[in-house]
């Protein structure tokens, strides 16, 4: 890393030791630092949550988990400026999305960002990506001339909320996540003198087929451990790896190694699943060290992106990750964003299925469009003369004249994101998150044999109560006599109380790379109290300990599937 930037030494355990390198025109500051009083907000943080949310007692009965309003009352009393910091979004979510009060379900299993609103959907429109075969590299310079195509008014309307300019950035569509990591890792150069680093905490499809294609290629592939089970990155470690056969003496032929590129670093900074956060700052020690960068965006807020890290530390690559309407339609798209001057170390003589060709669809869609052409030629299929709506996307043109339409692009989901803006989104979710991990942690079974307190019943993987946790959490329900209850078994009874949860495999590096099965929750910045809250409610039933078998017999005796345990 540069002398002007920090210069990350170790991180263990969480906690990030940095050596800070001042140049000699470089005056210290007189103002005293502010890192006691930040610190000391961390502890105010987490002592009044202590405090005021179930003080001195354990709830061993699920009749004794007090009522929503009970449990709102001494929320608000730990964070006082909540209902302040929710009044826009309960707002947004009141008006724009009725249908999650009408279905009465709670959603904790959307990732990415939000593009529409549930007022938006029209049945009788949509759009939809469709898979095509082509060069990344071609694709990302010449793949949409027309600048009044759906695609390309899309992509400029995502790249002004990911805050990315195009003269730094060029955006691809891919149909999903796997489809970008796949498109990558077939145009990237691997070889037997490169490698493959990565920062994720649980099984990735898209990235095992990363990994995959670039062993073919001859590349190593490697992954960064993790302590069991908090989850946190040992920080030691991957410093060995991102500087594996440095020499500090500075040889010549470890300069010429250096700039020809050590290979791919792909690094989640915020788990999706366990919540965990890793710093910033490892982009940047990567590409001191040679790594092109790969920023995987899926486990950050939706305007996190928009942060000063992200602008000191320009990846040369980004993936993220878009959906319709949140909790009505899950589907939507991938972007790969690629750094401009990066494209020339693509292979743009590989050509490739996953790119997303965005093509608006009504009742009567043209029945032939071509996979092979560009998207301004997908549109070209439909009808001279037609008039899209979907509140969100509109175009119309007169017989004869294809000069004369005009193109409206509406994103509700992306405009109401950012009305919230970031620190108000933050300081939500911080507060529910927090919440929830320290209620679970408050459940347990009743003690046995004179015990002062009885078993947990859940255990959480990943950081706990933490004032910069991520959003997420991973946990596991277990019984009375120790034994996990299965986490499908849960999804699946917790989809029956209409509440929607993910399940996961995290990855036990330290234990021989060996798998775990989880359940995982992720909140949205339209997330409430109360969702958290039935979430809470709903596993506290655990705490019976007949709770999995009267399920199991209401299935059968309402004639519905039985779930097996």
């Amino acid at each position: 890393m540069s002398k002007k930037h920090a210069d990350i030494v170790s991180q263990r355990g969480g906690c990030t030791c940095i050596t800070i390198t001042i140049s000699s025109t470089t005056k210290p500051s007189k103002k005293p630092s502010n890192r006691a009083s930040t610190l000391s907000h961390y502890q105010s943080f987490i002592s009044l949550l202590s405090k005021t949310a179930f003080p001195k007692s354990h709830i061993t009965n699920p009749e004794a988990i007090p009522s929503l309003r009970t449990a709102f009352s001494h929320f608000t009393e730990a964070f006082q400026n909540y209902q302040e910091e929710s009044e826009t979004t309960d707002g947004i979510r009141d008006r724009f999305y009725p249908h999650l009060k009408t279905t009465n379900r709670v959603f904790f299993d959307y990732f990415g960002v939000g593009l529409f609103s549930g007022v938006e959907k029209n049945p009788n429109f949509d759009f939809r990506p469709i898979s095509k075969y082509g060069n990344l590299v071609l694709h990302s310079l010449y793949g949409d001339p027309d600048t009044l195509t759906f695609e390309s008014q899309m992509k400029k309307r995502i790249m002004e909320f990911l805050n990315v300019e195009q003269k730094d950035y060029a955006m691809v569509f891919a149909v999903n996540r796997e489809s970008a990591f796949k498109l990558l890792a077939e145009s990237y150069p691997f070889s037997h003198k490169t490698r493959l680093l990565s920062v994720c905490d649980y099984n990735s499809h898209g990235l095992s087929l990363m990994k995959e294609i670039a062993v073919k290629k001859g590349a190593i592939a490697k992954s960064a451990s993790f302590k069991w089970p908090s989850l946190s990155l040992r920080g030691d470690q991957l410093e060995r790896e991102i500087c594996y056969g440095k020499s500090y003496g500075g040889s010549e032929r470890n300069k010429r190694e250096r700039a020809c590129g050590r290979g791919m670093f792909v690094v989640q900074l915020q788990s999706r699943v366990t919540g965990a956060r890793h710093s910033y700052q490892w982009v940047g020690v990567a590409q001191e060290e040679g790594w092109h960068v790969v920023l995987d965006s899926s486990g950050l807020g939706p305007k996190e992106m928009k942060s000063i890290a992200l602008s000191l530390y320009k990846p040369d690559f980004i993936i993220s990750s878009f959906y319709k309407v949140f909790g009505h339609d899950p589907t939507g798209l991938c972007t790969l964003l690629i750094k401009r001057p990066t494209l020339s170390l693509l292979d743009s003589q590989v050509s490739t299925t996953g790119i997303a060709c965005l093509v608006p669809i009504d009742e009567n869609p043209s029945p032939s469009i071509s996979l092979s052409t560009s998207s301004s030629s997908c549109l070209s299929n439909f009808s001279s003369s037609s008039s899209f709506s979907y509140g969100v996307f509109s175009e119309k043109k007169s017989a004869g004249n294809d000069s004369g339409h005009t193109v409206k692009l509406q994103c509700d989901g992306l405009d109401q994101t950012d009305t919230v803006g970031l620190s108000r989104e933050r300081n939500k979710l911080r507060c529910l998150v927090n919440w929830l991990v320290h209620a679970l942690l408050k459940l347990h079974h009743p003690p046995l044999n004179n015990e002062d307190i009885g078993l947990p019943l859940i255990k959480i993987y990943g950081p706990k109560v933490k004032f910069n946790r991520g959003y997420s959490v991973a946990f596991n329900v277990f019984d009375w006599e120790g034994a996990m209850v299965d986490p499908f078994l849960f999804q699946k009874l917790a989809d029956r109380h209409d509440i929607s949860v993910g399940c996961w495999d995290l990855q036990r590096v330290e234990l021989g790379f060996q798998k775990i099965r989880v359940v995982s929750v992720s909140l949205s910045f339209l997330s409430s109290f109360e969702d958290v809250y039935r979430l809470w409610s709903f596993v506290g039933r655990f705490l019976d300990a007949d709770f999995v078998e009267k399920e199991k017999w209401r299935y059968v005796t309402l004639k519905q599937e039985i779930v097996l345990v």
